[in-house]
């Protein structure tokens, strides 16, 4: 019994040694198809084409009226800009399929800057500059108002006084239908005042700072009118034309606009003889018509 256990456990251990022998030359057979079939390829390194980018150009800067600088120029369709002046970078811009960029700069302060655009990559890398501009931003002056006269007056006279404000020591244009017709300068408390002679009409009335016409303030509309000519007066005196009174001898009866100098001329008497005749004349230097005076001695 125990010879017959020994033997079939041997067979076992045989069986079991050429299964796994089995599995042993079927995995390298498989291994040597793969090996002949099919090679792993090498990673491919991919070389994206390089783009050429030509350098951006800058146009001459504009300045808006409230002091806003804007800026254009050209550059490579898609590329990123960036826009810089005295050293300093001011912002970005991306240029449009047609080629071309612009930008607008906060207020900047008066003064001489260089201004360039630059092409930059998504690392900011600069690939291309353009040459720089030197441009002269210029001070910010304030546009001037007119304050008077009120729109739609009436005006009578050949003079009208035109006011307003501005900024301190800026001169400015006055303006009549479009025409510069004179000239101020706004004071140190930022007011400005002047007197126009005008022919009678419709006036259409602004204001500008010198050379300027962007600061014209909005036009006011005024009529105005001839003064009428005094009329004649009537009962007035002139030297050609007073009345004598009448000499009764001893006494005058004063006439219209007569004086005591005149009378005494008249009589053919002395000027203090007449006064000293006549002592209830308070003030010789006024008497009145159909007052009766007395005639010194002739």
């Amino acid at each position: 019994m125990a010879a017959d256990r020994t033997s079939r456990s041997i067979r076992a251990y045989n069986i079991f040694k050429l299964g796994v022998t089995l599995i042993l030359i079927l995995i390298i057979i498989i291994l040597l198809l793969r090996a002949r079939t099919g090679v792993t390829p090498a990673p491919q390194v991919v070389v994206e084409p390089t783009v050429a980018v030509a350098a951006p150009t800058l146009s001459m800067p504009e300045v808006s009226d409230d002091g806003t600088v804007m800026l254009s120029g050209t550059g490579t369709p898609g590329s990123k800009v960036e826009i810089w002046a005295g050293g300093k970078k001011l912002g970005e811009a991306t240029v449009g399929a047609d080629g071309t960029w612009s930008f607008t700069a906060p207020s900047m302060e008066a003064g001489d800057y260089d201004f360039s655009a630059r092409v930059v990559d998504a690392s900011g890398k600069t690939l291309a500059e353009s040459a720089p501009l030197k441009f002269t931003v210029p001070a910010l002056v304030e546009a001037p108002t007119l304050t008077a006269p009120l729109p739609g007056a009436a005006i009578t006279g050949d003079t009208v006084t035109l006011e307003g404000t501005g900024q301190p020591g800026a001169e400015v244009e006055i303006l009549d239908n479009g025409k510069v017709v004179g000239k101020a300068v706004v004071q140190a408390d930022g007011t400005w005042k002047f007197d126009y002679k005008v022919e009678p009409g419709a006036h259409s009335l602004a204001v500008q700072n010198a050379g300027d016409a962007a600061s014209a303030s909005e036009a006011i509309n005024v009529e105005v009118a001839t003064a009428p000519k005094p009329a004649a007066a009537t009962g007035v005196c002139s030297a050609g034309n007073i009345p004598m009174g009448i000499d009764q001898g001893a006494t005058y009866i004063v006439a219209r606009c007569e004086y005591m100098a005149l009378i005494a001329q008249r009589t053919g008497v002395k000027l203090a003889d007449l006064i000293a005749a006549n002592p209830q004349v308070t003030n010789p230097s006024l008497i009145y018509p159909n007052q009766v005076l007395n005639l010194p001695p002739r």
